[in-house]
């Protein structure tokens, strides 16, 4: 059974398929992992859980900027 003990990355792959990098998650279900979606051709959003403040949350992150700090 799931657990607050596992842990999934979030990889991003080229069009070659070559990997481009893996962002750690803490939140994710087994039939819809995190839920990313492409915003555009930069930015695409996923779900997490912010530890320190005990609350599921949405994150952005930009091809060119990494992740971008909530509002």
């Amino acid at each position: 059974m799931p657990s607050n003990k596992n842990k999934v990355e979030l990889g991003v792959f080229n069009a070659n398929g070559e990997n481009l990098f893996l962002l750690p998650l803490e939140a994710f279900n087994w039939q819809q992992g995190c839920r990313a979606q492409w915003l555009d051709d930069d930015l695409f959003m996923y779900n997490d859980f912010d530890i320190n403040a005990q609350s599921f949350i949405s994150r952005v992150y930009s091809l060119t900027r990494g992740v971008i700090p909530p509002f």
